[in-house]
């Protein structure tokens, strides 16, 4: 009787305890934006204190309530400091150890992560066209951006994810083929001239 008892709960167990790991593995925080309402600023710099580390960014385009940095920014740690100049910074995100640095110039944005441990840059910056970015602790979501080309006719850049870790970040080519189509009507990687027909209705600001 123990026996039937024991390979009964087994096989109760085992698939509970598989279920369990998808869910954590799956699991999805997002990234918590610095907001300046917690930082100290001065005129020349922006400053986040987080127990002993630091996060700094100079050329603050206002010391009162900033929304742009001309940068650079400096890390530092306990054990280590930094800096990296990458361009002028309008917003910081961090999950954890990793710090998600957005840059832009002109309509381009810019997306650079940076490991606060390690005060090291994982992969290379990203360029992105996007409309809107959103990051969680598994993927980074850049969304399609269009602009008016003539009347009902626009040139979009596709939607981009990248699935990151702490080592890499790589391109998910057919989940970002998928949002693509998901939003704009049709399948494809870069930019294209899309009819407003087939962009998913109230996403263009003109609607």
């Amino acid at each position: 009787m123990d026996v039937i008892k024991n390979s009964t709960m087994w096989r109760f167990l085992i698939p509970t305890v598989f279920f369990l790991l998808f869910i954590i593995t799956n699991f999805t925080v997002n990234a918590t934006i610095l907001n300046t309402d917690n930082a100290e600023k001065l005129v020349e710099k922006t400053t986040w204190a987080f127990n002993k580390n630091s996060i700094t960014l100079y050329g603050p385009d206002n010391s009162e309530k900033p929304i742009a940095w001309e940068g650079p920014i400096k890390i530092s740690t306990t054990n280590k400091s930094c800096s990296f100049d990458l361009g002028i910074i309008y917003r910081l995100e961090k999950i954890k150890n990793n710090l998600f640095v957005l840059s832009y110039s002109g309509n381009i944005k810019y997306l650079d992560l940076i490991n606060l441990n390690k005060c090291k840059q994982i992969g290379k910056q990203l360029t992105l066209f996007a409309k809107e970015i959103k990051i969680n602790n598994q993927k980074i979501y850049s969304y399609p951006q269009c602009e008016t080309i003539k009347e009902n006719s626009y040139l979009c850049s596709s939607a981009t994810i990248y699935e990151w870790n702490n080592n890499t970040i790589n391109n998910l080519i057919n989940e970002s083929k998928a949002l693509t189509k998901n939003i704009l009507g049709v399948k494809f990687l870069g930019k294209k001239i899309i009819e407003k027909k087939s962009i998913k209705k109230g996403y263009l600001d003109d609607k």
